[in-house]
């Protein structure tokens, strides 16, 4: 997960772990944490060091792939023939299509 306005990873830390190191009931700091968001804030940590609360998107699910059953040495050798006849290059989708074309039980 990164901050959208400058790109610097950001840790995913669950409530509930928050909860704990704080000794405190995880739906007291998410109500605090869902009034302090309604607007995004900034909050005084120290004199002159502030945290900015707000709402972020949700940190993206990896994509799942379909997986190409088969022996592996004629896995190889389809693939192999896919790209040749894509021209020596193609994306991951296009070669999954050629191999599809090809007769491929996937």
């Amino acid at each position: 997960m990164t901050d959208e306005t400058q790109s610097i990873p950001l840790r995913a830390v669950p409530l509930e772990q928050v909860a704990s190191y704080l000794g405190c009931d995880s739906a007291r700091i998410a109500t605090a944490l869902r009034r302090l968001i309604k607007t995004p804030s900034a909050v005084e940590l120290s004199p002159g060091v502030w945290v900015r609360v707000q709402l972020l998107p949700p940190p993206q699910a990896p994509t799942m792939s379909k997986i190409i059953e088969m022996p592996r040495r004629d896995l190889d050798e389809k693939i192999i023939q896919a790209i040749k006849n894509l021209g020596g290059a193609g994306s991951t989708e296009q070669i999954y299509m050629e191999l599809v074309k090809m007769g491929c039980s996937l």
